[in-house]
């Protein structure tokens, strides 16, 4: 029983801290692509006037309009992870932008809510999507016609293996869908989790797909070649359901540990590792 409890306790404070860190998608819960489960402005006609969102990821929350200025630190992740942790945003986010100086704004996140307290502050301008800069932007079919078929895509990457994807969704800024968490493996003894994988679909029109990413996060080190070779597999599996062409060289750039990039004529891949809190590999599909 002990036992139990003290494990339960590891997990317990190790997902605290990674909740509290940032907004969802780069902060590293069960994936560093988690998108915020709060209620958005998706629910609302329109959002406020002074609400946006982020492009990018772990986007640092500053004193002051600069670089100059010290990072806010997130109290909560930093006693939780014993280990200094500071406040960050990313295109999960909802911010409301209150003031603006030198290409540099002032900002309170209002999207997850709970992270409004601790996360305010300034952040580069440039990084903030102003909603007539969406408004203004051409839809423009992919040049191929499986990224037009939302739905299809959705299925068929449904019956991979690794989870269903959730319905298409709009929260004022992007469309985005996603799969559960795929978890595999034994659970890490540093962290309590297991290994896991998942999907992530993006996009700033509803009618077209613009990113599909499969993203692996390694959790547990030691069972690292196993979690490659899975990544390697449903990567193959998405190029065929898909019936894309899959790239000479991705696999054994997955199996290797290696990053890998190939442009196409209708859509560039993409492997790249993130190592901002743990090991994260991407495998990003961009349709052109």
């Amino acid at each position: 029983m002990i036992l139990k409890l003290k494990a339960f306790t590891i997990i317990a404070t190790y997902g605290l801290a990674i909740t509290l860190t940032s907004c969802g998608s780069s902060t590293n819960d069960n994936s560093n692509e988690q998108t915020a489960t709060s209620t958005t402005f998706a629910d609302n006609n329109s959002a406020p006037s002074n609400i946006y969102g982020i492009k990018g990821e772990d986007i640092v929350i500053r004193k002051g309009p600069g670089k100059k200025y010290d990072k806010i630190i997130n109290e909560k992740a930093t006693e939780a992870m014993h280990k200094t942790q500071y406040a960050t945003v990313d295109y999960s986010c909802k911010v409301r932008e209150d003031e603006t100086k030198d290409g540099w704004s002032k900002i309170v996140v209002v999207d997850p809510d709970w992270l409004s307290e601790s996360h305010q502050g300034w952040i580069e301008t440039k990084h903030i999507i102003k909603t007539e800069e969406q408004a203004t932007e051409n839809v423009v079919p992919r040049q191929a016609e499986i990224f037009n078929e939302v739905s299809q895509v959705q299925s068929k990457l449904s019956g991979v293996g690794i989870g269903e994807l959730k319905q298409w969704r709009n929260d004022s800024y992007s469309w985005m869908s996603s799969s559960p968490y795929y978890s595999f493996g034994s659970a890490s003894s540093d962290n309590g989790m297991q290994n896991n994988l998942a999907y992530y679909l993006e996009s700033k029109s509803e009618t077209y797909i613009e990113t599909v990413k499969l993203v692996l996060n390694i959790n547990n080190s030691s069972e690292k070649t196993e979690g490659l070779s899975i990544l390697d597999k449903t990567a193959q599996k998405t190029f065929t359901v898909l019936k894309l062409k899959i790239p000479a060289g991705l696999s054994a750039a997955i199996k290797s540990g290696d990053n890998f990039s190939k442009d196409d004529t209708d859509y560039k891949v993409s492997l790249t590792l993130d190592r901002s809190k743990l090991e994260t590999w991407k495998l990003t599909i961009e349709a052109k």
